[in-house]
């Protein structure tokens, strides 16, 4: 089931990416970031089953986020760049306030779902905190990698996997230990890290035919 959700979820994320830049071009992408960092937010908390592989499910959604700032990189500019970084920041700070809100909030016995939350936050709270930092950081670095490799060859498939491939499995091994580390041993996590940096990295090359349609979008003049 958790293979057909990551399935499900790198199309339905291609198609939005397609859809929205080509419907609003650049203003398109930051709608879809807000809808990428929501889920994959929500998500990173999730472990599922990929046939015999465990990974942290946020894996195809996340990608998401940074083939739509690499959409930016060759469509648009920095001032561009920056209103998005901006936006992820503020979407990340709602979404943790939401969940500090939920645990201080003491809430009655008939409300379940602010119950739940509240666990959530209680079980979660390192990686809830965490999270929003390392995506901004990640942002960045896969930007400044990007821009590196295409200084001396630039083939949009080269730029993001050579990002991807450095700083995915950075990302992969703290998450997943900030995540995972007072719940199972050393060695699970570590394995449950890599599968996860797998993932992304299938994910980042399934992303690219969307990515090449997008930057060959050109909008009709009227």
């Amino acid at each position: 089931m958790d293979g057909l959700i990551f399935i499900l979820l790198l199309l339905i994320f291609s198609g939005l990416l397609y859809f929205f830049y080509r419907s609003y071009e650049k203003d398109g992408i930051s709608v879809f970031l807000v809808i990428a960092v929501v889920l994959s937010f929500v998500l990173s908390l999730k472990i599922g089953k990929i046939t015999s592989f465990d990974i942290i499910l946020y894996s195809p959604v996340y990608m998401a986020i940074f083939i739509a700032f690499y959409v930016l990189l060759e469509k648009g500019n920095s001032k561009d760049i920056k209103k998005c970084l901006y936006l992820i920041g503020f979407v990340c700070l709602v979404m943790i306030f939401m969940f500090i809100f939920s645990y201080l909030y003491l809430p009655i016995i008939s409300n379940g779902i602010a119950i739940n939350i509240k666990k959530l936050f209680v079980n979660n709270w390192v990686n809830i905190l965490a999270f929003p930092i390392l995506l901004v950081i990640n942002v960045l670095a896969s930007i400044y990698l990007y821009k590196y490799t295409k200084k001396y060859y630039d083939h949009i498939f080269v730029n993001s996997c050579f990002a991807s491939i450095v700083v995915q499995l950075i990302d992969s091994l703290v998450l997943g230990f900030l995540s995972l580390y007072n719940i199972l041993d050393v060695t699970n996590i570590f394995r449950i890290s890599l599968m996860t940096y797998s993932f992304k990295l299938m994910a980042n090359i399934l992303y690219i035919p969307v990515f090449y349609y997008v930057l060959k979008y050109r909008r009709p003049k009227q």
